[in-house]
């Protein structure tokens, strides 16, 4: 979650020149108003998989329909190391980070969330060892 974070935070630095305060949670929600899923992308087993492939003027077309946020449902256990220490693929983070930095560039509140994880499913010990070697460090 730190590194969607600062994923997310670095977005926004770059397109606006300066870190954000943090909205409380009723500005957040306020914020959000009517949103869109950009499922079956990111979350499939590899983008493409399930026919849908992120591209930057959707977001245009999302900005331009009124919504004012976007679910982005990410899957990571495809893109990431089956044993520890757990690394995310590089290249996997990146394209994350460049859909979200569409989102954000944009005005758009962004959540990223885990789905379709097979690893949580895993005893608790193991997603716990996997969780916090991807996402606290």
């Amino acid at each position: 979650m730190m590194q969607l974070w600062l994923l997310a935070l670095l977005a926004t630095i770059s397109t606006t020149g300066a870190a954000p305060s943090p909205p409380t949670p009723a500005e957040l929600v306020k914020r959000m108003a009517v949103g869109i899923n950009l499922g079956n992308t990111l979350d499939a087993t590899t983008e493409g998989a399930w026919g849908n492939v992120a591209s930057e003027d959707l977001f245009d077309a999302y900005k331009a329909a009124g919504f004012k946020s976007v679910r982005v449902p990410v899957r990571w256990d495809e893109h990431t190391a089956h044993t520890p220490p757990y690394t995310v693929n590089a290249t996997w983070l990146k394209r994350v980070a460049e859909v979200v930095g569409w989102s954000t560039s944009r005005g758009l509140v962004t959540i990223v969330n885990t789905h379709h994880d097979v690893w949580l499913d895993s005893p608790v010990s193991t997603v716990s060892c996997c969780w916090c070697c991807c996402w606290c460090c």
